[in-house]
C-alpha cells in the first residue's frame, strides 16, 4: 500500500488518493485482503489466485488492474470514433474545470465552429499529450492525471477552437487570461 512516489511528485500531479474511514484497520484485522496477483480465475464462491494454495473465500472482489487509457485528441475524443466525445475521463484535483473545457470544445464541435484535423494528426497530438504528462509524472500513473500546467494549454487552445491563430473574443476564458 505504500505508493512509489514520493509525497511531493503526489502534490504535482493534482491527484487525491483517499479511502474510506476506517480502510487501514479493516486491513490489518483481515477484513479487507489486498493481493498482487499476475492472474486469478473464479470458482464457485471463491477466487483463485495465482501462486496461492487454497482459493479465497470472498464476499466481494474489487480488481485494481492499473487501467491504461486510450489515447483520446484533446482527452476528449478518440481519433477513430470522432462520433464520441468522452467527457470527465481525466480524474485530477481539478477535474471541473478540464471536465468544463472539454464540454466547451466539444459544443463548439458539434456546432460545426471547426473541423477535426487527420487521424493521423489526431493520434499525434494525443500521443504528444500523453509524453508531456509522462515527463512531468514521474513514478505516478502520468496516463490518469493532470498538472497544473495543463490548465495554460487548454487557455490557448480555448482561443483557438480550431487550430488556427484567430481568437474567440467570446470566450470567457480570453476575458479571464
Amino acid at each position: 500500500m505504500v505508493p512509489k512516489h514520493s509525497f511531493i511528485q503526489e502534490l504535482n500531479s493534482c491527484l487525491i488518493a483517499t479511502v474510506p474511514h476506517g480502510f487501514y484497520d479493516k486491513a490489518e484485522e483481515g477484513s479487507i485482503i489486498l493481493k498482487k496477483a499476475p492472474s486469478f480465475s473464479f470458482c464457485k464462491g471463491d477466487i483463485k489466485v495465482q501462486g496461492e494454495d487454497t482459493p479465497l473465500e470472498t464476499d466481494l472482489v474489487i480488481l485494481a488492474t492499473r487501467f491504461q487509457a486510450v489515447p483520446l485528441y484533446r482527452e476528449c475524443i478518440h481519433p477513430r470514433i470522432p462520433q464520441l466525445a468522452v467527457i470527465g475521463f481525466s480524474e485530477s484535483v481539478a477535474n471541473l474545470y478540464t471536465s468544463e473545457m472539454r464540454c466547451r470544445w466539444t459544443a463548439e464541435l458539434l456546432d460545426s465552429t471547426f473541423k477535426l484535423p487527420s487521424i493521423k494528426e489526431m493520434e499525434s497530438d494525443a500521443a504528444k499529450w500523453d509524453q508531456y504528462l509522462k515527463r512531468f509524472l514521474v513514478g505516478i500513473t502520468a496516463d490518469l492525471a493532470s498538472v497544473p500546467s495543463i490548465y495554460g494549454i487548454m487557455i490557448r487552445r480555448a482561443k483557438t477552437w480550431d487550430g488556427t491563430q484567430r481568437e474567440r473574443r467570446d470566450s470567457l476564458l480570453n476575458r479571464l487570461s
